[in-house]
């Protein structure tokens, strides 16, 4: 089995995925660099096999690691979920108009939707701390404004309440004008968080 990190060939102990992985994150790490996508046999290698690497041996005939600067990693991603957070805006917006003239179920669908982007803007902002060991909102090296996280965190937990006793006024509000108002705020932070790493890595 042949095993690449970016275009430089590793020699592994053994043809199993967990050396491969192994290797290839103790060679990325030499180079101040992370592994970020693994291939096999030119495709993608399966979520579940990276999560539990199977025994088998060879695992491919030839596996090819990718890797990536831990701050343009980062930055990339907080630029990509800004953006996304345009769509999530329109994603609340239908959910609120749709609540308001009744057709409940789309509505609780388009909420669906729009709070497991809300997840991903959480997810993207403690992995990218943790990767670049910033603390979230304790200090001036804070990656976010800690007061912008419990605004959300309120705004959050009142939206599940009126879930919960199914007060779809209050729901469709909160989804016009609160959250829609956290998204903005939000999209602007992330974008001067990512601007803030560039800064960083270019000293």
């Amino acid at each position: 089995m042949r095993v690449f990190l970016d275009d430089a060939e590793l020699t592994v102990p053994e043809p199993t995925l967990t050396a491969v992985l192994a290797a290839g994150s103790a060679a990325s790490e030499a180079r101040g660099r992370i592994v970020v996508e693994v291939w096999a046999d030119g495709e993608p290698a399966p979520d579940e096999d990276l999560a539990q690497p199977p025994d088998r041996a060879p695992y491919a005939g030839e596996v090819r690691l990718i890797s990536a600067e831990p701050r343009a990693l980062v930055r990339s991603v907080l630029f990509d979920v800004a953006d996304a957070l345009e769509a999530t805006r329109d994603t609340q917006r239908r959910a609120a108009d749709l609540i308001q003239v009744g057709e409940t179920g789309k509505g609780l669908h388009e909420l669906g939707e729009a709070l497991r982007s809300w997840d991903t803007v959480r997810r993207a902002v403690e992995e990218g701390a943790a990767l670049l060991e910033m603390s979230i909102t304790s200090d001036e090296s804070s990656a976010i404004d800690g007061s912008l996280v419990e605004e959300l965190g309120r705004t959050l937990t009142s939206v599940k309440q009126a879930l919960s006793r199914e007060d779809w006024a209050l729901l469709s509000d909160l989804l016009m004008y609160d959250l829609e108002e956290q998204a903005q705020r939000w999209e602007t932070e992330l974008r001067r968080l990512a601007e803030r790493i560039t800064l960083t890595d270019q000293k």
